[in-house]
C-alpha cells in the first residue's frame, strides 16, 4: 500500500504541471493562487500517510491461519538445519513467496478500508 501511494503521489506533480500550464494560459493569478503552496500541501500528505502507516504497524495485518501456520513451520525447518542445503534454499524462496502474498492481503484490505472510508485508490 505504501508503494502504490508513492506512486500516486508521485503522478501528484506531473498532473498539477498540466493543469498549471493550461490555467496559466487563462488567469495567471489565479493559478499561482491555487499551486502556490502545492508542494507544502504534498509534504503535509506524505506526512500524514507515513505518520498512519506508523500507527498501524502489526494491527494492520490480515491474520492467515494457514498463512501462518506455513510460515511458522517453514521458519522452524529453516532454524533447525537437519535439511540439506538445496531444500533450505527452497524453504527461503517460499518464505519470501508467503511474505510477498501477506503483503498482497494487507494492500487488500487496506485498500478496501479505504473504498469504505470513501477514498479513491486507482
Amino acid at each position: 500500500m505504501i508503494n502504490k501511494l508513492k506512486n500516486i503521489l508521485g503522478k501528484f506533480p506531473e498532473r498539477k504541471v498540466r493543469i498549471l500550464r493550461k490555467l496559466l494560459k487563462v488567469d495567471s493569478l489565479k493559478a499561482k493562487e491555487l499551486f502556490g503552496d502545492a508542494e507544502e500541501r504534498y509534504e503535509n500528505i506524505r506526512n500524514k500517510a507515513a505518520e498512519q502507516v506508523k500507527k498501524l504497524g502489526n494491527f494492520s495485518k490480515v491474520y492467515s491461519s494457514k498463512l501462518d501456520s506455513l510460515t511458522v513451520s517453514f521458519k522452524f525447518l529453516e532454524s533447525t538445519g537437519i535439511i540439506n542445503p538445496e531444500v533450505q534454499a527452497k524453504l527461503k524462496i517460499g518464505l519470501s513467496s508467503i511474505s510477498k502474498l501477506q503483503d498482497k492481503l494487507n494492500n487488500n484490505a487496506l485498500q478496501a478500508a479505504y473504498k469504505r472510508e470513501g477514498f479513491i485508490i486507482h
